[in-house]
């Protein structure tokens, strides 16, 4: 009964619907007793200001420990339900191509500064994200392209009078559409006769006679006027711990099998579902890029900025 039991049932708990699910349910309640360590022993003093800030606001209440676990495990939901399978599916996507790879490292390379550290061995470099975002835009390309292939999100929207579309299709006030983005990003009349290959260069270098791509046909992060509000916060989140994996690993499934292809799961909530079952790799340290990390966040100077604050 792990966490991927629990993973593959989030939707349906978070609908209500535990008795659907009594396996995923089960799960989630084992996750409790290990929230309620935390508060315990006040682990999250030195969590986030965001966790602090939710953990002040139940001491202030008097929400007993039972509860403020309990309450904890939906938040982890919100935080990582979308970031660790895009994160997962972009890696994979980029270490599965060797060609793919070697021109992101190669493009990456240019946007560390590398020192040596004063009476010391270990060598200081450091990730200008505002670099990756201008001059390794086949990065953000692999990751947009992820997002088009793999996601399944989907928008609601409520009719505010009644519309008639196409003369044949009556749309009634106070009835609800729902949009599912998948169709819109595997039609060849947007994305060409390509559609339903994976090309991460197609952002960067569409090919000769495809269609040209408006700022609506990459609907990952729904569409206006209601998007997501973390969307460039995460998308420089997943960038930089993809370039850091790629930078500083060779990843390589164990055993020399190959990358093999996954299926996604249907019960997570989430807008890039995970890998319906685990694959095992092998991480190994690229010797030229050990040493000491940071990242230099700076300004954006993309047309969309994917960092905001």
């Amino acid at each position: 009964m792990g966490s991927r039991t629990f993973e593959n049932d989030s939707a349906a708990l978070l609908l209500g619907m535990r008795r659907l699910v009594p396996k995923g349910y089960k799960a989630s309640q084992a996750i409790a007793p290990f929230f309620e360590e935390y508060v315990k022993n006040r682990g999250y003093e030195q969590a986030s200001a965001l966790t602090q800030g939710r953990m002040e606001v139940f001491i202030s209440h008097n929400c007993p420990v039972r509860e403020m676990a309990r309450l904890e495990w939906p938040l982890t939901v919100a935080i990582l339900s979308n970031t660790v399978p895009a994160s997962f599916w972009t890696l994979y996507e980029v270490f599965s191509r060797p060609e793919l790879l070697a021109e992101i490292r190669a493009r990456l390379a240019d946007a560390v500064t590398t020192t040596k550290i004063p009476c010391q061995a270990e060598r200081q470099h450091v990730l200008d994200l505002a670099k990756v975002k201008t001059d390794c835009k086949i990065l953000l390309g692999t990751f947009q392209e992820m997002q088009r292939a793999r996601g399944r999100a989907a928008s609601i929207r409520k009719v505010m009078a009644d519309t008639t579309l196409e003369n044949k299709y009556l749309l009634r006030k106070g009835s609800y559409l729902q949009l599912p983005t998948e169709p819109v990003h595997h039609d060849p009349s947007i994305w060409g006769a390509d559609a339903a290959v994976f090309n991460p260069h197609r952002f960067e270098n569409p090919a000769p006679g495809a269609p040209k791509l408006k700022s609506t046909s990459l609907l990952a992060w729904g569409f206006a006027p209601h998007m997501c509000p973390a969307r460039q916060f995460a998308t420089a989140e997943i960038l930089v711990f993809v370039a850091l994996v790629v930078l500083r690993f060779d990843v390589v499934p164990v055993g020399g099998a190959g990358w093999e292809g996954l299926e996604t799961t249907s019960g997570a909530i989430s807008t890039v579902p995970p890998p319906k079952k685990d694959i095992q790799v092998l991480f190994r340290k690229r010797e030229e890029w050990q040493g000491k990390w940071s990242v230099n966040v700076g300004q954006s100077a993309s047309r969309f900025a994917l960092v905001s604050g």
